[in-house]
């Protein structure tokens, strides 16, 4: 299991597709509490690993619960796709297409580079107008040092 990682108010999750959903039933538990210490709300990473599967189904109904508790805290998610070619082509597709289900409180977006991920998540949270140049720099160090592999 590869457990989620904090860095203030961004839960980063990799989803493999494989051992994915223990870490988003941590999430689902983390809600509150991240509800709490984080009243502007928070944002969630999902990186999705250039050998990624999709989704088995109990993954699929953690990450669905997990966002039935999230609601209310939740300010974004965004979906890291690494890797280049077909397969990662087709997965920032997909994941683009759920962009476009009605049923969000949240903002989505869809990424390619760790920096650009990041610095989106803090502007959902923080606002347009704020210098998060070093924060951005902090967390995608933390994010990469603290990273499983």
């Amino acid at each position: 299991m590869l457990p989620p990682l904090l860095w203030r108010d961004i839960v980063a999750i990799i989803d493999d597709g494989r051992q994915s959903a223990p870490a988003y039933e941590a999430l689902a538990r983390l809600a509150v509490a991240l509800k709490t210490e984080h009243p502007r709300g928070y944002g969630v990473l999902i990186i999705i690993p250039k050998d990624a599967r999709p989704p088995s189904d109990r993954a699929r109904r953690a990450i669905n619960d997990a966002l039935d508790v999230a609601v209310g805290g939740l300010k974004c998610i965004c979906w890291l796709v690494e890797g280049k070619g077909f397969q990662a082509a087709m997965a920032r597709a997909v994941l683009t297409g759920l962009r476009l289900l009605p049923r969000t409180s949240f903002e989505t977006n869809v990424k390619s580079d760790l920096t650009e991920a990041v610095e989106w998540i803090l502007r959902c949270i923080r606002g347009p107008s704020v210098n998060l140049e070093t924060e951005v720099m902090n967390a995608c160090g933390y994010l990469c040092r603290h990273r499983p592999e």
